[in-house]
């Protein structure tokens, strides 16, 4: 068993939150409540930390534990992670094949992302580099930091994977068996010893875990494609779960409850917010849902609030809807940004039409549904107007309470009153959107 005590609480601490020295010991913000005054002292002497407001107190492991609502073993196994410490004494030898592919596919992953980077900037990414920094607008130093690079067509990346297994022995573990279970090879068609990369004249983003780890990747295709497929991710490994992921996740480390966090559809919309303004933090879908794990995932880090920018269509609408409902559901305040998209379909397209844009500060989600919810009727009436509020309402509704609303005052489980009371009025303040007979407002009031 590890030995607890040389697990260092300082490398440990720093991984999630930002330091200050002062005098012997360091401070930061405490995650474990509403802090302002950075009452988190972390001592190297003793390798302990404890917070002088709220009282929790303990080591590196418990730390972990706390923050991240994991048990004594898989924190143990994170702060490991985290420190780069030789994992034998804390892996049970039945789970040593596993992670054995595991620490494989890592190593792959970072050859593979190297030889995306360097393609990018040859002459086959000639196209592909000019189409984000021309057309997204991106800069140089960003496509360096998000790691962002090129897949040529063609068998280079099976010529370069031959070359590296001859030239290094590490590498020795990757055949075609290996490459299939990579997430970004197939079978090649009619040959059954020959094995195709998934990506072909394709742009390839790294995709990174909490704790920094290549654990797949996403594309878009190049201009030069043929292909009609516009986007693409890797096949699931096991590392590689799309519906336990965000892009960008190693930005929700070191945050608190009181941060805004904003939730795009795109990486590329992301990577415009980026440019507005560096410093804030941002994550993006793998697609268009927020699924039940990566709610979660929000959930564990004491997200309070979300800023929802999805595109602008019917279609983004509708799904800013649903994601509102999931988040009142476990009591995060849903915002927006009460900007005009100016005909744009999405942030990005908005920040390429105009890079000197600035944003004011994010609005209440009801504000928001007030200026868009007309865009996802198809054909506008009083009639289907009130109709429509009338489902949005419910919808919200739903999100507060267990069963009918109506019938049954029940609050969601650990939803807190307060919360709920507020998200309310303003439900209901929705209605003000519409001209209603008093029969109309009579049943509304019933509500």
């Amino acid at each position: 068993m590890a030995d607890r005590s040389q697990i260092s609480i300082k490398g440990v601490i720093e991984h999630y939150l930002k330091l200050e020295k002062k005098g012997r010991n360091y401070w930061a913000l405490c995650p474990f409540h509403e802090d302002s005054r950075a009452s988190l002292s972390i001592s190297e002497e003793k390798n302990i930390f404890k917070c002088f407001a709220c009282g929790v107190a303990g080591d590196a492991v418990s730390f972990i534990m706390r923050k991240e609502k994991a048990n004594f073993h898989n924190a143990l196994l994170q702060a490991h992670k985290i420190l780069k410490l030789p994992m034998e004494n804390v892996i049970d030898p039945r789970t040593s094949h596993e992670l054995q592919q595991r620490n494989q596919l890592l190593k792959f992953n970072e050859f593979v992302s190297q030889f995306y980077e360097k393609h990018l900037h040859s002459d086959s990414g000639k196209q592909a580099l000019a189409y984000l920094t021309q057309e997204r607008k991106l800069t140089l130093e960003l496509i360096k930091k998000f790691r962002i690079g090129y897949a040529p067509a063609g068998k280079e990346l099976l010529l370069a994977l031959e070359r590296v297994k001859k030239a290094d022995k590490e590498y020795q573990f990757i055949d075609n068996e290996f490459l299939l279970r990579t997430g970004i090879f197939s079978q090649e068609r009619g040959k059954k010893d020959s094995v195709l990369p998934l990506f072909h004249d394709r742009i390839v983003i790294p995709v990174f875990s909490l704790t920094n780890e290549l654990i797949g990747f996403s594309s878009r295709v190049a201009p030069s494609s043929k292909s009609e497929i516009k986007y693409m991710h890797s096949k699931e490994t096991i590392l590689f779960r799309k519906a336990q992921l965000l892009y960008n996740m190693p930005a929700l480390e070191g945050i608190n409850s009181s941060s805004d966090i904003y939730l795009f559809e795109g990486c590329f919309d992301l990577y415009s917010l980026l440019l507005v303004n560096p410093e804030y933090k941002a994550v993006a879908l793998m697609g268009r849902e927020l699924s039940a794990d990566t709610l979660a995932l929000i959930q564990k880090h004491g997200i309070k609030k979300i800023v929802l920018l999805l595109d602008t269509d019917r279609a983004g609408i509708s799904a800013s809807l649903k994601i509102i409902q999931q988040l009142l559901k476990v009591g995060i305040t849903p915002y927006s940004l009460g900007i005009d998209f100016q005909g744009s379909k999405d942030f990005s397209e908005l920040y390429c039409s105009n890079p000197n844009l600035t944003l004011s500060d994010p609005i209440y989600f009801v504000d928001w549904i007030k200026a868009s919810w007309k865009s996802s009727i198809n054909q506008s009436s009083p009639e289907t107007e009130l109709l429509s509020l009338n489902q949005v309402v419910n919808a919200l509704l739903n999100s507060l309470f267990l069963g009918d609303p109506a019938r049954a005052f029940q609050l969601q489980p650990n939803l807190d009153a307060q919360f709920a009371i507020s998200s309310l009025n303003s439900i209901f303040s929705l209605y003000g959107l519409v001209s209603m007979s008093e029969r109309e407002q009579e049943l509304i009031s019933a509500k």
